[in-house]
């Protein structure tokens, strides 16, 4: 996309009401969550593909606070099935741990539940799709292209799982227990927690839970490099086979199955792949499936609670879209979103929503107004999707 664009200047008293109608800001005040999920790009076809999910759960021992951001990409069809599929997973092994286990529940129950719903979720979808043909995955290669064509281009329930692959989503999952002292999240791709811990009643301390899993990250090119030694273009250009930015997500069987499944079913899909870049150039790396992973790094963070605050600690979680350089430069500040975050929970604000319009230009009234008037049928930026959580 290239420049210049037209964009309307918003009259300064409008801004804050313009911001909170495109980002959908949400205020889930039962739980003490704020959200917002941003996408100024009007054209369908560009619309926003992260997802976020809330849910408060009364279990057994009481209710449990479950928080999703979702970061789709190449279509809609994985990110909306998990929205539907991965809390009722969580949800499901919870219940089992409460009814099974006497007393309290150890962390690290917790943490291999998460865990293993992901995974699991990723697993089921590919058994989906290896289901619609006799003899599973195995069978394709005794298959005819014109058998393949009539199992896979129904135009329905089973072109739907053979998409749900063929695109993908990142995952990052917050459960709190209902005694608010614990906190787990889950991460599997690269949206990113940040934890706000008050230092004093203006201040706010950042600290940064978890790592994005893609190509910036120098121990997942080393664990993606050592599953496949010899592979030298495993990883290329800080991407996995040259072509995708995260080394683990959920779906993305392309670059989980054999190169044979790819060529024959994927590839003739109709409609088919809607990846950015060219899949001729990248698929022949395919060598030593699977090259992305479905197992999520899993964070406990114990809760602790100051008498003298109402909020001493909070939650940020994100998409990747937050920290695109062309929004915010090189070096994002977490810093700062902390701060401002802190700020607007202790003004009774929607915290979330504050986040984004620091993130976007802050006092610059123009260049809020460029972010959320551009003139343009092509996104000029990334999705972004924010909650804030009050611990």
């Amino acid at each position: 996309m290239y420049g210049p664009w037209r964009y309307q200047v918003i009259p300064k008293e409008e801004i804050a009401q313009k911001l909170a109608l495109y980002a959908y800001a949400k205020e889930h005040s039962e739980a003490g969550i704020t959200s917002v999920t941003f996408q100024p790009c009007l054209n369908e076809d560009e619309r926003s593909q992260d997802r976020r999910i809330v849910h408060t759960w009364p279990l057994k021992n009481g209710i449990w606070k479950f928080i999703a951001i979702l970061d789709g990409h190449a279509g809609h069809d994985t990110v909306d099935y998990t929205v539907e599929e991965l809390p009722r997973r969580i949800k499901f092994k919870l219940e089992e741990l409460i009814q099974s286990v006497e007393g309290q529940l150890s962390p690290q129950d917790i943490s291999s539940a998460l865990q293993a719903a992901i995974s699991e979720l990723d697993v089921h979808i590919l058994d989906e799709f290896a289901s619609l043909f006799p003899g599973g995955i195995e069978s394709i290669s005794q298959l005819s292209a014109e058998e393949i064509d009539n199992i896979i281009n129904d135009g329905g329930e089973r072109l739907t799982k053979v998409h749900r692959c063929m695109r993908g989503t990142t995952a990052l999952v917050a459960v709190i227990d209902p005694a608010g002292e614990n906190l787990w999240i889950a991460n599997l791709g690269d949206c990113e927690a940040v934890l706000g811990e008050s230092i004093n009643n203006n201040r706010w301390q950042a600290s940064r839970i978890t790592s994005p899993h893609n190509g910036d990250n120098a121990e997942e090119v080393q664990r993606v490099r050592e599953q496949h030694l010899g592979e030298e273009e495993c990883i290329l250009n800080k991407r996995v086979l040259g072509a995708i930015a995260v080394t683990r997500a959920i779906g993305d069987f392309a670059f989980k199955v054999p190169i044979s499944i790819t060529r024959r079913v994927f590839l003739e899909a109709r409609p088919g792949f809607t990846l950015s870049t060219d899949i001729e150039r990248w698929l022949p790396r395919n060598l030593t499936p699977p090259y992305l992973s479905n197992k999520a790094d899993v964070f406990h963070h114990k809760i602790i609670k100051e008498s003298t605050s109402e909020t001493s600690s909070f939650l940020i979680m994100y998409s990747d879209g937050l920290t695109d350089p062309r929004v915010v430069g090189e070096n994002p500040s977490i810093e700062h979103w902390v701060n401002a975050a802190g700020k607007a929970i202790k003004e009774g604000r929607n915290a979330a929503l504050e986040i984004l319009k620091e993130a976007i230009g802050g006092e610059d009234d123009d260049e809020v107004s460029q972010y959320l008037m551009l003139e343009s049928t092509d996104s000029w930026m990334d999705d972004i999707t924010i909650a804030v959580v009050r611990l």
